[in-house]
């Protein structure tokens, strides 16, 4: 009985250490922008977990004209693939 609760402690402190190493080694870098930046690209984000901008292109003539009568029409899976 005195063994297995020794067991049981030193995986509970073995588990605890290593979460907290893991945390300390895997943490998210800092941002070396200022706090009271101005800029709008001013994120509180790591570099990392930035996503690019994307750069949708603006919808031409037959997009425009088939928006409203999207909602009308059921669309085939070929159609839509």
């Amino acid at each position: 009985m005195k063994n297995g609760f020794i067991l049981s402690l030193l995986l509970a402190l073995g588990a605890a250490g290593g979460g907290y190493w893991f945390g300390q080694h895997h943490a998210p870098a800092k941002t070396s922008a200022p706090e009271n930046s101005t800029s709008p690209d001013s994120s509180k984000l790591p570099g990392f977990l930035k996503l690019p901008p994307i750069k949708n292109p603006p919808p031409s003539a037959a997009e425009n004209s088939a928006a409203p009568a999207a909602g009308k029409t059921k669309f085939t899976l070929a159609e839509i693939e």
